[in-house]
């Protein structure tokens, strides 16, 4: 999924102020992609980034299965809302 890079505001999926997310960095080739968590208590805000300069859809799906085939891969618990 493509959404536009947010300046500030809410985030989309938890309402939670987006300044504060965190980017974890997982791969960075082809391009630089990982996921992002919202740090409030409780929150279960999770996806997926990817550097998407021409806003290809199918660069972006190609980065969010890279991303979640490397967590997998190494471990890490992926939310079943993810997969």
């Amino acid at each position: 999924m493509i959404r536009p890079t947010p300046v500030g505001g809410t985030c989309a999926y938890c309402a939670h102020e987006i300044d504060v997310h965190v980017m974890h960095l997982v791969i960075e080739k082809p391009l630089p992609a990982g996921y992002v968590t919202c740090p409030q208590p409780a929150c279960m805000c999770w996806a997926t980034w990817g550097i998407n300069p021409h806003r290809r859809k199918e660069v972006a799906d190609m980065l969010r299965d890279a991303v979640l085939a490397k967590l997998d891969a190494d471990g890490y618990p992926i939310p079943e809302s993810v997969r």
